[in-house]
């Protein structure tokens, strides 16, 4: 499988077709950020302490991000 949807299609879709097993399965070990830092540190490309750093910064940029939509002006439609 190349893609799966954790979330249904919208909002008025509450994915009640999907198991929560099945959802939480996918998430723990087909999760391709998870599985690529498990191939990384297996193939000794990066250590644990590497990807840690890594994902401290990715999450930092994330709420950068996230703060910068969210202070910022609407724009008319």
């Amino acid at each position: 499988m190349k893609t799966y949807r954790y979330r249904g299609h919208s909002m008025s879709d509450p994915a009640t077709y999907r198991l929560k097993e099945e959802v939480e399965d996918m998430k723990q070990n087909h999760d391709p950020i998870g599985t690529l830092k498990k191939y990384m540190i297996d193939n000794k490309i990066a250590s644990e302490e590497e990807c840690k750093v890594i994902d401290k910064e990715v999450r930092g940029f994330r709420k950068k991000s996230e703060d910068f939509a969210k202070n910022s002006k609407k724009t008319k439609r």
